[in-house]
């Protein structure tokens, strides 16, 4: 399901009181065992993420298939978005509606008008494509990844998703053919070049970086002190 919070992605878990058979402990909506038939879970690893995309609420894992209301069994099952007659259909198109009066979020209706049935999402995924930016509160999907705080042009707060960066070696015992990042501001990225003078990049392997530390401020002042004597007594020497 999508709103606002997010729109980019349109990615969300659903209430497992929408299942119709939600307990006390239920979390959200899962796949039951061995069929299309969705059920309340109380396990977080089972629980499904759909994405509204303006008429269909799809299975994330695979957008052939879409929430289905099953009136002859009376539960919400996953079918093929394009192989429903016209009645189904009806009950697979969905109309995003706003909170109602007392209500804490959004749902999402199919079926004709007076006898619709409805689903309310339980939470929301940040967007990890880095192009957008999901607004409002979300999570990050996968486990391990970074949610950033971003701002839109007109200072509106927004989150992505984005993977753990990985630690560049440290040079020059060796690179990481890849994107990495320095441990700290006391080290600078290097990339590595070929024996050629070119840098160790083509079109089948990608840029090799390390980490190397920064030089800092006041050795380089020292040097330069040290070089100027130098140079001045052995102006000296020569000229005597």
């Amino acid at each position: 399901a999508t709103t606002a919070a997010a729109a980019s992605e349109g990615a969300a878990t659903v209430a497992a009181s929408d299942a119709g058979t939600a307990t006390a402990s239920a979390l959200c909506i899962a796949a039951a065992a061995g069929s299309q038939r969705l059920e309340a879970s109380d396990n977080v690893a089972d629980c499904l993420v759909f994405r509204y995309n303006g008429a269909y609420i799809v299975d994330k894992r695979d957008s052939r298939s879409c929430m289905t209301w099953s009136p002859s069994d009376a539960f919400w099952t996953l079918t093929n978005c394009s192989s429903e007659s016209p009645p189904e259909k009806a009950l697979a198109r969905f109309r995003q509606r706003p909170p109602a009066p007392g209500a804490v979020g959004e749902s999402f209706c199919a079926g004709e008008a007076g006898a619709e049935l409805c689903v309310e999402p339980q939470e929301y995924m940040c967007t990890t494509d880095p192009t957008q930016c999901s607004m409002g509160s979300c999570r990050c999907e996968t486990l391990g990844w970074v949610k950033q705080e971003l701002k839109t042009l007109n200072g509106t707060t927004c989150y992505t998703c984005t993977q753990p960066a990985v630690s560049c070696p440290i040079f020059p015992a060796q690179c990481f053919p890849g994107n990495c990042e320095c441990r700290g501001p006391d080290f600078v990225k290097v990339v590595h070049t070929n024996s050629s003078g070119g840098v160790t990049s083509s079109d089948a392997q990608p840029p090799c970086f390390s980490c190397r530390r920064r030089e800092s401020a006041g050795g380089s002042f020292a040097q330069t002190v040290v070089t100027f004597v130098v140079c001045i007594f052995t102006g000296l020497v020569a000229g005597c």
